[in-house]
């Protein structure tokens, strides 16, 4: 009995939780890491995580930070896990499109930058008002 009572606490706090998130947007509008230039404009600030490696030995190694998007350009800054960051200028993106549980930003080069959020849908949104092409 006790531990259908603890089962029953246990879910009702996740749903608490989950519903926190979406009502409040958590990890959407966060702090700018980076410093903007002369006449760039910031579009938005969000939570990501990146994906640059295909294996992980930890969840902890998984690069986790800020993905700044402007008007000229998407910057990561790594805040947890690897310290690994990269820039992107908007005339270097080829294509951005929704690769499962990840946003795949595909450079001319044919780079590749896989990041994370729960806020896909938002994102694509920045990344058209940016101006890339999104499928």
């Amino acid at each position: 009995m006790i531990m259908l009572i603890f089962f029953i606490v246990i879910i009702v706090l996740c749903v608490v939780m989950i519903r926190y998130t979406i009502k409040n947007k958590v990890g959407l509008n966060v702090a700018s890491a980076i410093t903007l230039r002369p006449g760039e404009t910031r579009i938005t600030s969000l939570i990501v995580s990146w994906k640059h490696k295909a294996f992980y030995v930890s969840r902890h190694s998984i690069p986790q930070g800020t993905l700044d998007i402007t008007d000229q350009r998407i910057v990561f800054t790594a805040t947890s896990g690897t310290k690994v960051n990269f820039e992107v200028e908007k005339d270097d993106i080829a294509s951005v499109r929704s690769a499962g549980l990840f946003m795949d930003i595909r450079t001319k080069s044919g780079d590749s930058y896989l990041v994370g959020t729960s806020w896909k849908k938002e994102l694509k949104g920045y990344l058209r008002q940016m101006g890339v092409p999104v499928e």
